[in-house]
């Protein structure tokens, strides 16, 4: 199982808070929800799809979607945590 898949399965449609290295290295801290992205295949298994409701109105005034995409893989830090749930390789 792929860490999306795993991440998708435990998380469900639950509400999340991240925080997580962007591809330029800089920390992006967010808030939002899992969604299942169809175009994304197995040849991008580290890579989740999210709606980021902390940028919803900004992106709604400039007539945008707020759907940000995650990239875990080694070497970048992050940490999702949901209720009790937490998914980190931080430690």
């Amino acid at each position: 199982m792929t860490l999306r898949n795993q991440i998708i399965e435990q998380l469900g449609g639950r509400l999340f808070t991240a925080t997580f290295t962007k591809a330029d290295g800089s920390i992006r801290k967010a808030y939002g929800q899992i969604v299942q992205d169809d175009r994304l295949t197995d040849d991008h298994p580290n890579v989740i799809t999210f709606i980021d409701y902390s940028i919803a109105k900004e992106m709604h005034d400039a007539g945008k979607a707020n759907v940000r995409r995650m990239k875990l893989e080694a070497g970048t830090m992050y940490t999702i945590k949901s209720g009790k749930t937490i998914i980190s390789n931080a430690s």
